[in-house]
């Protein structure tokens, strides 16, 4: 079902990826397989998908989160630190 206005939030560490020792922001853990067939389903559907870390902090970690989405074919998921008003679903590991 596509949802028409705003767009879904998605949680990196824990969420779409496992979540192990930290390693540095340069190491993402493989993606959580059930997170990645719903992500996936969601862009099949026409949605906003948008992916929420704190690493985007540091830009320059986001090359290692767009490297992760671009192997797992999520090359449409957007990378943001924000969550903003539009935001119509928020899908973390610690809410």
């Amino acid at each position: 079902m596509k949802i028409k206005r705003g767009f879904i939030a998605v949680d990196l560490d824990g969420t779409l990826a496992q979540e192990g020792p930290w390693q540095g922001l340069a190491h993402i853990g493989p993606p959580v397989p059930i997170m990645l067939r719903r992500v996936r389903g969601w862009l099949r559907e026409g949605n906003d998908v948008r992916l929420l870390s704190g690493r985007c902090h540091f830009p320059w970690a986001r090359k290692y989160i767009r490297r992760l989405l671009n192997d797992h074919w999520l090359a449409k998921v957007t990378i943001t630190k924000i969550k903003g008003p539009d935001m119509v679903e928020f899908w973390d590991d610690r809410t």
